[in-house]
């Protein structure tokens, strides 16, 4: 019974993590420029590195992809946020 509480708290962790990323991704494309420059200067963070490690995501490819994403005009950028959310999602089931 003990081995499955680390497992557990992994798993739960790895959800959370997830979800952090994904509303980081989505408030890169809000019409709030605060929360677009929130979502920017977190992906640009040792606390994202530090999650990227922890969920096994390469920081800068990822890094990378934000950086491409923010040239795109708010609509576009509120698509292809959807788009990479989904990969994020993928990655890491």
């Amino acid at each position: 019974m003990v081995n499955l509480i680390p497992s557990m708290t992994m798993e739960i962790d790895k959800v959370i993590y997830k979800r952090v990323i994904e509303q980081a991704v989505r408030d890169l494309a809000s019409k709030d420029p605060k929360k677009q420059e929130q979502a920017r200067d977190y992906f640009r963070s040792d606390d994202f590195r530090n999650l990227s490690v922890e969920v096994g995501l390469d920081f800068y490819l990822v890094k990378e992809a934000i950086e491409l994403l923010l040239d795109y005009p708010l609509v576009s950028r509120k698509k292809m946020a959807n788009e990479m959310n989904k990969v994020i999602k993928e990655f890491l089931q």
